[in-house]
């Protein structure tokens, strides 16, 4: 066997490892950006549900304004003088 040969194979021992290596790193880097990947699910879904919750106390105040805006306004029509 010539030094050429043996140059391959050490040469192929290398490449099969370093292969496993990044094969290895990119296993761990999808299952970290699994991870972070959930985290990111669970705030976004936190936050729409703030975002609904704003929108439906926003709601409901604004119809209790009006509410008691129309109240305010019944009174007065009430009260004014009528003509003869």
């Amino acid at each position: 066997m010539s030094l050429f040969d043996d140059d391959k194979k050490w040469l192929k021992c290398e490449f099969d490892l370093l292969m496993g290596r990044m094969r290895d790193m990119q296993t761990e880097i999808l299952r970290d950006f699994c991870t972070w990947s959930k985290n990111q699910s669970i705030r976004l879904s936190k936050l729409e549900a703030n975002n609904h919750n704003l929108d439906t106390t926003t709601t409901q105040r604004l119809a209790n304004v009006e509410h008691r805006l129309l109240e305010i306004e019944k009174r007065l029509l009430m009260e004014s003088p009528k003509p003869h």
